[in-house]
């Protein structure tokens, strides 16, 4: 019988042809990655649409709508329906035909997927973009000629984008279900520089070092196994070792240089520094690395978080609920954090680890801004002491953003500013008042030293309040990559 695989090749110049592709494309934001919208929104698109054809195709692979047979036979024509049928790809409703898998966007790409819309979901589910995949998109570092490995690749997303710019590919998974939903998506792409090889985590690879890794892997901390894409498995890897496990790895599968994004979930004390563990699992690893927190919940808002969207029933959540709290209870978990990991694999054994909060997700992609950071956390290692900063030549950076707000106080409204970047991540630096005459006036040609003795007298400002605060808020700005640090002053 023939695969839907190997029907993806055709069916592509149909899509392309009807112009299911470029409407993909022409949904896509320029600075970030976006999606399809939900199965709602869709039903109002296709009712849109001038083409009886595209709105039949978006009936049929985004609404997840059943349609007449003649409907499908045009829209779909000059490919054989009854064929397309024992593929797999459609299904018989009565007398009409329905989409076997959803047919979604992502950045202008296709991407195949399981329907999320009430049909049964099985432990093989393969799911579609969801903001995990737009975040750790977001956290790549994009790496022209890159030889590049996708680990958990699910219907292949990372990988499709990573094709864009890498010279190769490589997506690993555990389920041969979502690997098959990966190549066609890879057909309906006409991508041809990602292979696909089955197994958990890094085993079908092990051995072979890659310039860039990313990693969603099935990081949620719970007894059960249930679902491939989420749960991992708890026999081998209690509570958080899943996800130390892929951050040890993946320092070993990167090439000097090389960079990696990954998701993971870790246990900290609640009252305990939360980026700890973490710490202790890239020491010694050789790769700077750069901790991010998304959230840190108690055991029963962690398990709402992710049993809330899986369980179809009143009934079945406070099962799950039930077993998940007696799972934590059992092993002294007190807090759970969700967040991201980001690695560069360093040419030397002196590396630098350090930690922040990314409550909000990202604006677009923070390439540019990560890259930035890392190599500026090399250069201040290098200043001797904190006051060195200030014979560098510090300039703002495109898409630098600043935002002021008053509150109310019994002394009157006092002003907060704080910098970030667009697009990037959303952590932003906090910039006193005293500093901020200096922090604005910052051009890439002067000295920190020369722009604030020119502010103090301008200013009157204590000159010891304004030499500390802009030094302390310039490092803050280098460490988040939120500044250009130019080259040094001839001196």
């Amino acid at each position: 019988m023939t695969s839907f695989v190997e029907i993806g090749p055709d069916l592509s110049k149909v899509l392309r042809v009807a112009g299911y592709t470029d409407l993909g494309r022409s949904m896509s934001s320029a600075d970030g990655v976006s999606v399809a919208p939900n199965n709602f929104d869709a039903a109002v698109l296709a009712r849109r649409l001038a083409s009886p054809q595209l709105c039949t195709l978006v009936e049929l692979f985004l609404v997840g709508a059943a349609v007449s047979r003649t409907e499908a036979a045009d829209a779909l024509h000059p490919l054989d329906l009854d064929a397309l049928v024992r593929s797999g790809l459609l299904t018989w409703c009565d007398e009409r035909v329905q989409a076997g898998l959803r047919i979604g966007w992502c950045d202008g790409l296709l991407v195949a997927h399981d329907w999320q819309d009430g049909r049964p979901v099985h432990r093989d589910h393969v799911v579609g973009v969801g903001q995990a995949s737009l975040t750790l998109a977001d956290l790549t570092v994009r790496s022209p000629g890159a030889d590049v490995l996708d680990v958990g690749t699910g219907g292949g997303v990372q990988a499709f984008l990573a094709a864009r710019h890498a010279r190769t590919v490589t997506g690993t998974d555990i389920n041969p279900r979502a690997l098959e939903f990966a190549a066609f998506g890879a057909a309906l792409n006409n991508i041809d520089n990602v292979r696909w090889r089955e197994g958990s985590l890094f085993e079908p690879v092990c051995g072979q070092r890659y310039d860039l890794v990313t990693a969603n892997p099935p990081f949620i901390i719970s007894p059960d196994t249930t679902y491939l894409y989420r749960d991992g498995d708890q026999t081998e890897h209690a509570a958080d070792g899943l996800s130390r496990r892929v951050v040890i790895e993946t320092a070993r599968a990167l090439r000097p240089g090389g960079w990696a994004s990954l998701l993971c979930s870790w246990i900290h004390s609640p009252e305990g520094e939360w980026s700890g563990p973490v710490r202790s699992w890239l020491a010694g690893l050789g790769c700077d690395a750069w901790v991010l927190r998304f959230a840190s919940h108690d055991p029963l808002g962690y398990a709402e978080t992710w049993l809330a969207q899986t369980e179809r029933s009143i009934d079945q959540f406070n099962s799950a609920l039930d077993r998940w709290i007696d799972c934590y209870r059992e092993q002294g978990i007190g807090a759970i954090a969700t967040g991201a990991v980001i690695m560069r694999r360093r040419q030397d054994c002196d590396s630098h680890i350090w930690a922040d909060d990314m409550p909000t997700v990202p604006t677009g992609s923070a390439s540019e801004q990560i890259q930035r950071a890392f190599d500026q956390q090399d250069r201040l290692s290098g200043v001797s002491d904190g006051a060195g900063l200030l014979d560098e030549v510090l300039a703002p950076v495109k898409g630098t953003r600043l935002e002021q707000t008053l509150k109310r106080s019994q002394d009157g409204y006092e002003p907060t500013t704080r910098i970030s970047v667009e697009p990037g991540l959303t952590i932003a630096a906090t910039v006193p008042s005293v500093a901020l005459p200096a922090i604005l006036e910052l051009d890439g040609k002067r000295p920190l030293s020369h722009v604030i003795r020119q502010v103090v007298a301008n200013t009157g400002f204590d000159a010891d309040e304004v030499f500390e605060q802009t030094l302390a808020t310039a490092r803050r700005l280098v460490c988040l990559g939120l500044i250009d640090w130019r080259r040094r002053r001839n001196r």
